[in-house]
């Protein structure tokens, strides 16, 4: 997981992360930013924001690996560097980050004063 505006990583697996992972990771945020920003924008509290619930992107690299990038949060981005055969169950993959996406809004609500939303994550699928 990346945070979309400083482009630190948050979690990750027990494999240990090497620098071009993770440039690629920080570099697919940053397109999908890009092309949201030429594309289109949302709007929150009447803020333009370029990234929202439905940002999502999917790349397939010439190593048979897949980046897939899924919006978390408004701040939080889940990128997922995965093989390209596991990238075809990808139904599977979106329910698990969709399970996770609401674990992770209860986790915000309940930590938040007097268990009120806190920055709760953005859109539920």
């Amino acid at each position: 997981m990346l945070d979309v505006f400083t482009k630190l990583y948050i979690a990750t697996d027990s494999n240990p992360v090497d620098s071009r992972t993770y440039e690629l990771c920080a570099d697919l945020v940053e397109l999908v930013i890009d092309v949201s920003c030429i594309y289109g924008l949302s709007e929150e509290d009447g803020a333009a924001i370029p990234y929202d619930s439905q940002s999502s992107s999917a790349i397939r690299l010439n190593n048979n690996m897949v980046l897939y990038l899924r919006e978390v949060s408004k701040y939080v981005a889940l990128v997922c560097v995965i093989r390209e055969e596991y990238f075809a169950k990808r139904a599977i993959l979106d329910f698990n980050i969709n399970c996770f996406r609401k674990s992770l809004d209860l986790v915000i609500r309940q930590s938040g004063p007097q268990g009120q939303a806190n920055g709760s994550v953005s859109g539920s699928s």
